[in-house]
């Protein structure tokens, strides 16, 4: 929970969903970090027994209201990568 660590996505306490959150996210960071906008592949599937993750990243149909900052990040991954994705 130290801000200067790589890993750090933003929050002050650990709980059991800011760690499925976290999971979710460094998952997404390990797949961009070994594709390439060109990889002809553009489908990932990301598993997960989540759901919390499933309601807020996937389905959107909660807002959460703990956990802002680390579900900004992901969703921003998310959003950033779909749009690479559609052009």
């Amino acid at each position: 929970m130290d801000p200067r660590d790589s890993e750090w996505i933003g929050v002050s306490r650990l709980t059991k969903n800011i760690a499925e959150v976290s999971a979710y996210f460094h998952a997404l960071q390990w797949i961009l970090s070994f594709t390439s906008y060109s990889d002809p592949r553009k489908d990932y599937d990301l598993l997960t027994n989540s759901e919390y993750c499933v309601r807020l990243l996937a389905e959107i149909s909660m807002k959460g209201r703990c956990n802002k900052v680390p579900i900004a990040k992901v969703r921003r991954v998310l959003t950033h990568q779909q749009g690479h994705n559609s052009s």
